[in-house]
């Protein structure tokens, strides 16, 4: 006993030394690092806390950028899908290629596209508007692209002056700039970004669409970007 007692208090001995004798940080590398972490934390917010809104306003998003029911897949059956093949990027997911196939996504409503092109080939996302986690949307999408060179990013975005449906109040249409404003300022970060604002009314033919072919060329609802 004697014998555990004597090492338990060399140990707490040991241990006080060397936190009294470590050498302290010093204090302008403290407020450096600090000032560094406030600005990472100032650029890339977390968008479940970045675009706050009330239940009501989320839920008019939602219903509105469809969640499976019977006006969506209206929506879907009029949409043309572009000739020859592609890849159909599906609401809330990301896809890159690196060979010349387009990729192509349809429904933006409400939702935000968004398209990268670059040395290494291209990325498409279709980002919903409701209240659904950005962050790991964001993650996915970032990831894709990381490393790649030359980037041109494009942002299709819903122009609220078209909206023509009573479930988009006016806090939902906010709501839904505040999503597009984020994305635009994520995109931006990666490299220089075009924001094309398009009609968020349901359509035909190639309204509420967005592609990038096989050669890095931009569709916005049918239309290169302005």
């Amino acid at each position: 006993m004697y014998f555990t007692k004597s090492l338990l208090t060399l140990l707490a001995s040991t241990t006080l030394t060397t936190l009294v004798t470590s050498t302290p940080i010093d204090s302008k590398t403290v407020a450096a690092r600090n000032e560094e972490g406030a600005k990472l934390v100032a650029r890339f917010p977390n968008f479940d806390q970045q675009v706050q809104g009330s239940a009501a306003a989320w839920q008019a998003l939602t219903t509105y950028c469809g969640s499976g029911g019977s006006s969506k897949r209206d929506i879907e059956s009029r949409a043309t899908p572009p000739e020859g093949n592609f890849n159909e990027v599906t609401m809330g997911d990301s896809q890159s290629l690196t060979y010349p196939i387009r990729l192509w996504t349809q429904n933006l409503l409400s939702c935000i596209g968004i398209g990268v092109t670059a040395d290494q080939g291209r990325a498409l996302g279709h980002f919903t508007s409701d209240e659904s986690s950005k962050e790991a949307q964001w993650d996915k999408f970032s990831g894709l692209v990381s490393g790649w060179t030359n980037i041109q990013g494009f942002v299709s975005q819903p122009d609220r002056s078209t909206n023509t449906s009573p479930i988009m109040t006016t806090e939902a249409l906010d709501l839904m700039d505040r999503v597009s404003a984020a994305l635009i300022a994520r995109v931006g970060s990666l490299g220089p970004t075009r924001p094309v604002l398009r009609s968020m009314a349901p359509g035909t033919n190639t309204d509420n669409t967005m592609s990038i072919d096989g050669q890095n060329n931009v569709l916005i609802n049918g239309n290169p970007p302005p």
